[in-house]
């Protein structure tokens, strides 16, 4: 019997200075820094393996291993603009990507596909440890026209999206049971704000920022995006069934047309 195939994970990204740097630009000779424990470390690899970090000596609890340039860029963003904020911190059993211990808060950067049962699970415990999280999720793989059912749940929770390494937003969208069918325009997020805000038609964040959905609406008028939501509500009563065939009649036409 074949076995499945070993996944290898390997750190492609250290820093020089405060600045990140990949393996496939590093040179052989010089050490560099691991971004979660600090540690020295160098380059290697070859014409039969990919470039790659290895640290001197690695600390047991070290998880920089398969991190995306994406990810890290993000964390040296919020570690720019909130000095206090700690990264890869334990929580309980947990090790969050950066904890604003003074404010309650862990933000997880999340650039990857995820399960629903693990975005639960990421909730629950911060929330049981008496931390609020905040998801930042890259556009890459999340706001999509489908949306997986790990997004779904997590935009119930304080989620922002985030492109280019340093813009995070937020944003109005609506879903049909088919698709997004309704995305807004970006609304910069400043997370180093965080505020109390009344909830939105679909939004009841237990924790806003400055910039977000939440606070946008204290101050624009909300009458037109209560309006969509209202339409988008009446066409939820449909029956599933003439859904469905709309759908079905909708792509025969693309493909016949």
């Amino acid at each position: 019997m074949i076995g499945q195939p070993v996944v290898v994970k390997m750190q492609l990204y250290a820093l020089e200075g405060n600045s990140p740097i990949s393996a496939a630009n590093a040179s052989r000779s010089q050490a560099y820094h691991c971004p979660e424990c600090q540690g020295t470390i160098r380059k290697r690899g070859g014409e039969h393996r990919q470039n790659h970090f290895y640290h001197i000596r690695r600390p047991a609890s070290c998880r920089q291993h398969g991190k995306s340039l994406a990810h890290l860029q993000i964390q040296l963003h919020l570690k720019s603009l909130i000095h206090p904020l700690f990264l890869e911190k334990r929580v309980k059993n947990r090790i969050a990507d950066t904890l604003w211990e003074e404010q309650k808060i862990v933000f997880e950067i999340q650039c990857s596909p995820l399960s629903l049962q693990e975005a639960q699970n990421r909730c629950q415990d911060y929330l049981s440890y008496g931390y609020t999280p905040v998801w930042i999720l890259h556009d890459q793989e999340f706001n999509r026209k489908h949306r997986s059912p790990a997004e779904q749940y997590l935009r119930s929770h304080t989620t922002t999206y985030f492109t280019n390494g340093s813009l995070i937003y937020d944003q109005f969208d609506i879903f049909t049971p088919l698709k997004r069918a309704y995305k807004g325009p970006q609304l910069p997020v400043n997370l180093t704000l965080p505020q109390q805000t009344s909830p939105f038609p679909g939004r009841s964040w237990p924790l806003s920022f400055q910039g977000d959905l939440l606070h946008w609406t204290q101050t624009h008028d909300t009458s037109s995006l209560r309006k969509m939501i209202a339409r988008y509500k009446r066409s939820r009563r449909q029956n599933p069934w003439a859904i469905a065939y709309k759908f079905l009649l909708y792509r025969l036409l693309e493909i016949c047309s």
